[in-house]
């Protein structure tokens, strides 16, 4: 069963590597290659960020009850190959409104009819 909001402890200081992201409407989309799209959230409230070719970094604020906001406030402005997800990523993470752990893996539910990002601990 979810853990909703999951420990803090669970999730602060993980390097999350992207997985997927399942639309409310449609099929899930697998990310090709999940360890060019990582973050992690610092226990002082940054965020770091890996988005492809480009690296940033921004603010996170995150309640034990689930909810949680990621504002990305410096991203590199590299050119991506054509495929790239690195604007997706980015766009989805400043939408984020709640999280729970499940299984070891980090959920992200996107604002509005958003969807859901999913994450698992990059190695």
């Amino acid at each position: 069963m979810a853990e909703t909001g999951g420990g803090l402890s669970d999730i602060l200081g993980v390097i999350w590597k992207w997985e997927s992201f399942t639309p409310d409407t449609g099929e899930p989309v697998t990310v090709d290659n999940p360890k060019s799209y990582e973050f992690m959230l610092l226990p002082t409230g940054i965020i770091r960020i890996k988005a492809d070719c480009n690296n940033g970094s921004g603010t996170h604020w995150i309640d034990a009850d689930g909810s949680i906001s990621i504002e990305v406030l410096a991203l590199t402005r590299a050119a991506c190959p054509p495929d790239s997800l690195s604007s997706d990523f980015v766009g989805l993470l400043n939408q984020v409104s709640a999280y729970w752990v499940d299984e070891g893996n980090l959920f992200l539910a996107v604002g509005g009819d958003g969807g859901t990002m999913m994450f698992s601990p990059a190695e």
